[in-house]
């Protein structure tokens, strides 16, 4: 069996990650091994996994080592974003020479128990160019779809998911779903290693947001592509791995996933930036009416 590294990203999210692991270690597909980076603000989250998994092996972000335990945490130095965090573990998985796939898995996700079997036979049966897959998200405790993948529109630096508030019903059961979307959910990918040796790590540009898209375009630029495994189930809490509420974006998280348009639109799609300038029009009276001015100031400094 191809041994597969699981990616795990905490940001004070404990009972999220604690209930994600419950999940991974009923999984039906064995050869695997469960890397939990926490890129929490304090040490103190840290400390509770020790008490809770005393039997697992603990590093911090300066001194890590191989082992063989089924799940390693690391502590990382400080909280740079989602892709920084990430890609501390996708480093770990690196160094081992065992390694064949790495899962980078939201921590606020629960997965089904054979998930992972059907990520690992859909790679193995894809031609060689297919380098990452994403797969069937559903809502929380539910079997409304929250997507299997994302369409993007240049004109104004946004994505439509496919599929989203669907109830299940098989209805995008096919092979050629890779068709209907642009790129992936970055809630859960699964990477080739390989690929992610060709291409590199997660762009740390960004610190939330846009990283999976990113992602889509440097692999294409190098002749890898994605595709979807719909059989693949995994359970979201949407929302819980930014501490934000669904219905009303935190600042923070409005503020950088505004920038993130800018940046990645100058990065890959210029000539449509002032299309997406003209977009932020009233997004700007919105946040005037919701007294975010300071977000103003922040976007117009990425202009």
């Amino acid at each position: 069996m191809k041994k597969v590294y699981i990616i795990v990203l905490n940001y004070h999210g404990y009972n999220d990650t604690v209930e994600c692991i419950k999940s991974l270690l009923q999984l039906n597909y064995k050869n695997y091994q469960i890397i939990v980076v926490d890129n929490s603000d304090t040490k103190e989250e840290f400390d509770k996994f020790k008490i809770n998994y005393q039997n697992m092996d603990f590093f911090e972000e300066y001194n890590i080592q191989q082992s063989n335990k089924k799940i390693i945490f690391i502590k990382a130095l400080e909280n740079k974003g989602f892709s920084t965090g990430n890609n501390i573990g996708i480093k770990y998985a690196f160094f081992n020479e065992e390694s064949d796939y790495i899962w980078v898995l939201n921590n606020d996700t629960v997965v089904k128990e054979d998930s992972l079997t059907y990520l690992v036979d859909k790679m193995e049966n894809s031609p060689n160019y297919v380098g990452f897959l994403g797969n069937k998200l559903l809502y929380y405790n539910s079997d409304l779809l929250q997507g299997l993948g994302g369409k993007y529109n240049k004109f104004i630096a946004q994505s439509t998911t496919l599929g989203v508030f669907e109830k299940d019903k098989g209805q995008y059961d096919t092979d050629d779903i890779k068709n209907q979307v642009d790129y992936p959910i970055g809630a859960s990918l699964f990477f080739k290693k390989d690929c992610l040796l060709e291409v590199g790590l997660l762009n740390e540009t960004y610190f939330l947001y846009f990283e999976e898209m990113d992602y889509v375009l440097r692999a294409k630029n190098m002749g890898w592509h994605f595709d979807i495994c719909y059989k693949s189930k995994v359970w979201h809490k949407e929302g819980q791995s930014t501490n934000q509420d669904l219905n009303i974006r935190s600042e923070f998280v409005d503020c950088i996933n505004l920038k993130n348009r800018i940046l990645f639109t100058k990065r890959y799609f210029i000539c449509y930036l002032p299309f997406v300038y003209l977009s932020f029009i009233p997004v700007f009276f919105n946040r005037i009416l919701r007294k975010r001015l300071h977000i103003i100031k922040a976007i117009f400094k990425e202009c």
